[in-house]
């Protein structure tokens, strides 16, 4: 893949590989001391990144997130910036499981909160995740 990093935040980085239409969010550790009024920042530019390249490919690598989705931010995330996803067309959206127990159960509940129009997946391998974003047979998901 030719990725090229997009965009740069003290929570994530951001990258896109035009070819693949495959974007890619990289969390940091930082992000264990973001407050709401961060994480809701970040998430509002990285839409407007996204809207520049409108990607069908995510891969969200959450292995290094340890900011805990509260059920208020779980309902603005559906609210905002997935339905943002689904006004797009992504398509498939792999996420790298994070280390902390907490920061992934709410990022499950985040995800499940309403039906999401792409399909999505968790993986515990980056190669694995990347293996199955680029598939074209959707009988593999």
């Amino acid at each position: 893949m030719a990725l090229q990093q997009v965009f740069s935040h003290k929570l994530a980085d951001l990258y896109f590989d035009s070819e693949k239409s495959y974007f890619e969010e990289r969390w940091k550790t930082e992000s264990e001391w973001a407050t709401d009024e961060e994480f809701k920042s970040f998430q509002y530019e990285k839409i407007e990144v996204a809207k520049k390249y409108l990607p069908k490919l995510f891969l969200c690598d959450t292995r290094y997130l340890k900011y805990v989705i509260v059920p208020e931010m779980q309902e603005w995330l559906d609210k905002v910036v997935l339905n943002f996803w689904n006004t797009i067309g992504l398509e498939k959206c792999a996420f790298l499981i994070s280390t902390d127990l907490f920061t992934q159960v709410s990022l499950e509940q985040a995800m499940t909160e309403n039906a999401q129009k792409f399909i999505f997946r968790y993986f515990d391998d980056e190669t694995q995740a990347l293996r199955w974003l680029i598939a074209n047979d959707e009988t593999k998901n």
